[in-house]
């Protein structure tokens, strides 16, 4: 058995999940990091797996601003 915290929330009106701060900070999750959603059964019952994204490394470096 897997052991989780949970919070009840509804879906915004358009489908959207908003995570209340302090669950997403326990999560180790900035507010703006990119994230890979998964739908997965858990014991019967679907389930959203929400992951960090792993970035290339160019991914990562801050964008440069070209001059014109």
């Amino acid at each position: 058995m897997m052991e989780a915290i949970k919070v009840t929330r509804n879906l915004d009106g358009k489908g959207r999940l908003i995570l209340p701060r302090d669950f997403r900070e326990a999560a180790g999750f900035a507010a703006d990091e990119p994230v890979e959603v998964a739908l997965m059964t858990i014991e019967g019952k679907q389930a959203f797996v929400i992951t960090k994204k792993e970035l290339k490394r160019w991914q990562n470096r801050p964008s440069e601003k070209k001059k014109l």
